[in-house]
């Protein structure tokens, strides 16, 4: 009985590994538009492919002075080349931020990215 019990208790532990994922990859930047309004692109990949039909959601904070800001948050939409993601955020001031990546879809993770804006 003992036996049967070790094998059972070695079956369920096998099943519930997660399988083995690759770590998405991030590359973030940020580019003027107006002011302080800047377009944000976001460069996602999986194991080196493009990460195509996710949803993204960008938010930003200034890791200086934590939860100061309020930058609203930003869906992407899909742009060229594939795997990457584009949204249009209103920074405060310049600075080091934090783009936090928020991804839905084929796979789910969260990201972080750091940007340095500049004087509008």
């Amino acid at each position: 009985m003992r036996a049967v019990a070790g094998i059972l208790v070695l079956a369920v532990a096998a099943g519930c590994q997660s399988p083995s994922r690759t770590q998405l990859n991030a590359e973030a930047r940020c580019e003027p538009k107006l002011g302080l309004r800047h377009q944000c692109r976001v460069q996602l990949s999986d194991d080196a492919r493009p990460l195509l039909g996710a949803t993204v959601l960008l938010t930003a904070d200034m890791p200086s002075m934590p939860l100061a800001h309020h930058v609203p948050p930003a869906t992407c939409v899909a742009g060229e080349p594939p795997g990457s993601y584009m949204a249009t955020l209103d920074f405060e001031m310049p600075g080091r931020w934090v783009l936090g990546i928020r991804i839905t879809g084929p796979r789910t993770d969260y990201l972080t990215r750091e940007v340095e804006i500049g004087r509008p």
